[in-house]
């Protein structure tokens, strides 16, 4: 796999073709989201895979969302904070975002190695899903992810410039001696 070449190509994709790839791949791309770095060594992410079309449907409504009707699987990253609450206490909210972020975007460049399509949604209602899911109450549930034989008419997003958005030694500092021959605007 060329690293940047996943990087650059992998877009958010809301068009699937109706050819279901084989669960395997989908438990793959898993294997790959389990390895992402967590605090502390503790894996927190449970990994739900959706692929009744009714229930993918009523997923759609929840996120309100009408593409997800038609993808072969949705999968729910849920979180169980129990442990890491009591080892970190006030920054386990913030552990479990770092966790739960490097594994959706392994989860998603994964996704593209094996050449599928996917989409992370953060919108959703917690109710519907938990009901819907029979996901328990104590059950973070943190984002879906839709993943499928994406259609190459979606379009990548644009990219933000460098330019107001990276400093070296202090905030607001986006001066550095070593590159100062190299536009940011090309980064």
């Amino acid at each position: 796999m060329d690293l940047d070449k996943v990087i650059n190509k992998r877009k958010q994709v809301t068009k699937y073709s109706s050819k279901k790839p084989k669960i395997e791949k989908i438990v793959e791309i898993i294997q790959s989201a389990n390895k992402a770095f967590t605090h502390g060594n503790l894996h927190i992410i449970k990994y739900l895979i959706v692929e009744n079309p009714e229930l993918i449907a009523k997923i759609a409504e929840a996120c309100q969302q009408e593409f997800i009707k038609k993808v072969p699987y949705v999968v729910v990253l849920c979180s169980d904070p129990k442990q890491i609450d009591k080892i970190f206490d006030v920054r386990a909210k913030k552990y479990i975002k770092h966790h739960v972020g490097a594994a959706a975007e392994n989860f998603l460049l994964k996704t593209y190695d094996l050449g599928l399509s996917g989409n992370w949604i953060g919108a959703f209602s917690d109710v519907t899903l938990r009901n819907v899911l029979e996901i328990p109450e104590d059950v973070e549930i943190e984002m879906l992810i839709t993943v499928g034989d994406g259609l190459k008419t979606s379009k990548k997003s644009k990219i933000p410039s460098l330019t107001t958005r990276l400093f070296f030694d202090t905030y607001w500092n986006s001066f550095h001696k070593g590159i100062k021959k190299v536009r940011l605007e090309d980064m």
